[in-house]
């Protein structure tokens, strides 16, 4: 009856998801450590450029119309949403979601390198946001009505939002096999994402242009990573396979 069960959950599995995912190439490698270092500096730059030309002159116009139209919108009930969804891009709610991310891909794979890819992802555009703010040091909007901790350009949490949310949603393509599913979480994570922008201008803690440069690194870091390093199905067995690699890597060693 256990083996029947056994069978029976096995089964269930393969009809309900696809297989895990296994790097191309490794992300500790030379073929993509590097270019991932010099895309990452490009990223800074870009944006540090960016921040030179918005602060040259007057503000720039969508920034004061954005703003202008999100102070407007302000009530106790728009306020008190936006206080809620500001922190679906809080560091903490990040951190227990990549958690989750990385403890998904190392349960289906049975390796690690799947999960190396949600750090590197993840740790990636925080690495880049937090120089970022620190070369282009623009300081936040004077009508700000919630606490700010740093400074403003681009905006980490747009930037975190949208990279772990792009990250759920390529995820759940590769791995959910019902084409609604996939569908579904992909539209929950661009709501979550926008969400999370709206908050932030309304709250008054960032420039549209902010949350717009955070959400634009957050999708060109999660395509790069996943570009350089071509995730791909892995074979069947592939965690007893990485063993066995192992056991034999360990042996040659041992003679």
């Amino acid at each position: 009856m256990s083996r029947f069960l056994d069978l029976h959950r096995r089964a269930t599995s393969r009809r309900d998801t696809r297989p895990p995912l296994a790097l191309t190439h490794a992300i500790s490698s030379r073929r993509v450590m590097a270019p991932l270092l010099g895309i990452g500096a490009a990223l800074v730059g870009v944006l540090w450029l960016l921040d030179e030309w918005l602060i040259e002159g007057e503000t720039p116009w969508l920034d004061e119309i954005g703003l202008a139209w999100a102070t407007e919108q302000r009530s106790p009930e728009t306020v008190a949403l936006a206080r809620v969804l500001t922190h679906l891009g809080d560091l903490w709610v990040v951190m227990i979601i990549v958690a989750l991310l990385v403890w998904l891909a190392r349960r289906r794979s049975g390796r690690w390198d799947s999960a190396e890819l949600v750090i590197t992802v993840i740790g990636g555009v925080l690495v880049i946001t937090t120089i970022a703010k620190l070369l282009t040091a623009r300081l936040r909007p004077d009508v700000a009505i919630t606490e700010t901790v740093s400074l403003a350009f681009p905006s980490g949490h747009a930037s975190r939002a949208a990279v772990v949310y792009a990250m759920v949603a390529w995820l759940a393509v590769k791995w959910a096999k019902h084409p609604v599913t996939r569908h579904v979480v992909a539209v929950l994570a661009l709501a979550m994402t926008l969400a999370t922008a709206w908050s932030r201008v309304l709250l008054g803690a960032h420039w549209p242009t902010d949350v717009l440069a955070g959400m634009t690194l957050g999708a060109i870091w999660l395509a790069v990573v996943v570009t350089l390093t071509r995730p791909v199905p892995a074979p069947v067995g592939a965690d007893q396979s990485a063993d066995a690699d192992e056991e034999v890597t360990g042996s040659h060693r041992s003679r």
